[in-house]
């Protein structure tokens, strides 16, 4: 299982391009990423984000989190 800090996936050089991993073969329900626009938008105060899984008990462990 892993949790993926994507808080930079936006900050590229040399024109390569992010690839999370779970977007990789067999990844995309053993994954969480995390997300953030603080560092896309160079807002450093922003505290807002969002997660994402493929993980169905891992979904309804969050919801729980957020409720």
């Amino acid at each position: 299982m892993v949790i993926g800090d994507e808080a930079y996936e936006d900050v590229v050089f040399d024109s390569r391009e992010h690839v999370s991993i779970a977007s990789l073969p067999g990844m995309h329900e053993r994954t969480s990423s995390i997300f953030t626009f603080s560092k896309t938008y160079a807002a450093t105060g922003l505290r807002i984000g969002y997660v994402t899984t493929g993980n169905p008990a891992w979904r309804s462990r969050l919801m729980k989190l957020l409720a």
